[in-house]
């Protein structure tokens, strides 16, 4: 049986969990079960091991473990929340689940809403901010997404309404 697994992928801040959230439970009213899986859970682990600096081996095996776990409780398809900046991190991830077949979805933010949601979630500094919406401008230069949609003004339902319609009638498709 083939997994379908929806990568949220985008710097900090732009909804990915958030929005994985209500995938999630609109997919549960549809009638198709299916789990979130937030990357930065998988590997929480201090200091960084200098060939894993980013923890993304540890995390792949961590949800190569669970996986499992969520397909016997019934998931049939995963909404993956995580940050990589690399095209190759995907495959890594998704050698760790049978079958699955990985959707990559983008979400961005233009720089104003990127670090006004940073500012009223987080109340950090404007210097931190402003490195996040640095690393979004990374995001902005790479070309791996299969989707990208742009979350701004829009709330957490709109979002994943707009990311399903985006993809194409995933999971099914």
């Amino acid at each position: 049986m083939t997994t379908p697994v929806l990568w949220l992928n985008g710097p900090s801040g732009v909804g990915k969990t958030t929005v994985g959230r209500e995938i999630v439970a609109a997919l549960g009213r549809s009638g198709t079960p299916s789990a979130l899986i937030d990357t930065d859970m998988l590997g929480l682990v201090r200091p960084s091991n200098p060939a894993d600096p980013e923890h993304h081996r540890l995390k792949a095996a961590h949800l190569g473990a669970l996986w499992p776990v969520y397909r016997a409780a019934g998931a049939r398809c995963l909404v993956l929340a995580g940050e990589f900046e690399d095209a190759a991190y995907p495959k890594l991830y998704a050698d760790r689940i049978p079958d699955a077949t990985v959707t990559v979805c983008r979400l961005r933010l233009d720089e104003t809403d990127h670090r006004s949601r940073i500012l009223e979630r987080n109340g950090k500094s404007v210097a931190w901010a402003d490195r996040l919406v640095a690393d979004g401008a990374q995001f902005e230069r790479t070309d791996f997404a299969d989707i990208v949609v742009d979350t701004g003004g829009l709330d957490p339902a709109a979002s994943a309404s707009r990311i399903l319609a985006a993809a194409g009638g995933w999971p099914l498709s």
